[in-house]
């Protein structure tokens, strides 16, 4: 079996979470906590929201130690379903297919450079909540080097 450096067994999405939060609220004007939710979203959150959640990821390439693909669920929520389509794809079209850019850095001390970033398919709708807001998805995947 293959010997990992220190601290590569830990699945990188789980630790840049907090550093796409942060990028999406510098770049898209949400709120961290009120319209943008880190996990998943509850009854109690507003009614017009994201939330982001990792749900894969792993080792881009084998001899890639550096290296991870994170698979990333964006799910927008709003009271009409025009709403929540334009929040999705506001989101689409700022992910996918960029190349290059970093993530802020923040206490946590580790700094993740986004390599590419592609949407794994356009955003869907995926229907109504009890209070009829309606929700729209979509997957980004990020092929994140640290450093």
């Amino acid at each position: 079996m293959r010997e990992y450096p220190q601290g590569r067994n830990e699945r990188c999405g789980v630790k840049m979470i907090k550093e796409l939060a942060e990028y999406i609220k510098d770049e898209l004007g949400l709120v961290v906590g009120s319209d943008l939710i880190v996990g998943p979203m509850t009854e109690a959150t507003q009614d017009e929201a994201v939330s982001i959640d990792e749900v894969a990821g792993g080792r881009a390439e084998f001899f890639l130690d550096d290296q991870d693909d994170v698979v990333i669920d964006m799910i927008c929520r709003a009271v009409t379903r025009s709403a929540a389509r334009a929040l999705a794809h506001s989101l689409f079209s700022h992910f996918h297919q960029r190349n290059a850019y970093d993530l802020p850095t923040l206490t946590s001390g580790e700094n993740y450079h986004i390599i590419y970033s592609k949407a794994d398919r356009t955003p869907y709708y995926s229907g109504q909540d009890d209070r009829n807001r309606s929700y729209y998805l979509t997957s980004i995947t990020f092929r994140v080097q640290r450093y």
